[in-house]
């Protein structure tokens, strides 16, 4: 959730959208809570193994972070 929020974050202000990546870092931590709600209820009905139910939401959170700053740092 680190790496998610400095995606938000470390934007500059003076270029405007302070709005738009305040409104986009609540939806990123919405739907990675419902992705995890979902994936926590497959996990119990063994619908998915348990191992792949507890690592897939920081899985996403730490691929969708890591890809997502390197983005912006790039340039």
């Amino acid at each position: 959730m680190v790496l998610v929020a400095a995606t938000f974050s470390l934007r500059m202000q003076r270029r405007g959208g302070v709005t738009l990546m305040i409104v986009g870092g609540v939806v990123a931590g919405f739907l990675l809570y419902v992705l995890s709600d979902v994936v926590f209820a497959l996990g119990i009905s063994a619908k998915l193994p348990v191992e792949l139910a507890a690592w897939t939401p920081t899985g996403i959170s730490l691929i969708f972070g890591v890809s997502m700053l390197l983005h912006l740092e790039d340039g």
